[in-house]
């Protein structure tokens, strides 16, 4: 299948999915830890497992011959795929070890009572107005205009 795919058979990678999502799905679901899963779960890593296969078969990097020896080469991108984002979402300013839960408010109020007003106050808009200006004239005309049209959208 992956040798199809690799000539151009669109239908094969297809069948290279139906095949083997549901293994590679339950594999990862096996080894994320449930804590991290609210961050990404097995069907993320069938996705990114599939993307890069799929591409770097595409372009010859992948080389494989039996089916037995594709299947332990998607178990082994998918286990690197998770060690990967484990390592990521463990990393110092992203580890769920330092995320503290919000202290449960007056079941009365609604969510949205807690949360800053969006509207900045006119003192506030002045700030920013004069900010954005004393930056803008340390660039270059060009790149004053490029900031300004990335502000209006």
């Amino acid at each position: 299948m992956l040798r199809r795919w690799q000539q151009g058979d669109d239908v094969a990678s297809r069948e290279l999915f139906d095949r083997y999502a549901g293994r590679i799905w339950h594999l990862a679901e096996q080894q994320i830890a449930k804590r991290l899963k609210p961050r990404f779960d097995g069907d993320d890593i069938v996705q990114s497992v599939f993307r890069t296969v799929l591409r770097r078969s595409r372009d010859g990097d992948v080389e494989i011959e039996a089916s037995h020896t594709l299947w332990h080469f998607l178990a082994a991108v998918a286990r690197n795929k998770i060690h990967r984002r484990v390592a990521h979402h463990q990393m110092q300013r992203r580890d769920l070890n330092r995320e503290q839960s919000t202290p449960q408010s007056d079941s009365s109020r609604q969510p949205h009572q807690d949360c800053a007003d969006d509207e900045p106050t006119p003192d506030e808009a002045v700030a920013l107005i004069e900010e954005v200006n004393a930056l803008l004239s340390t660039v270059n005309p060009r790149e004053a205009e490029i900031f300004r049209n990335c502000l209006e959208g």
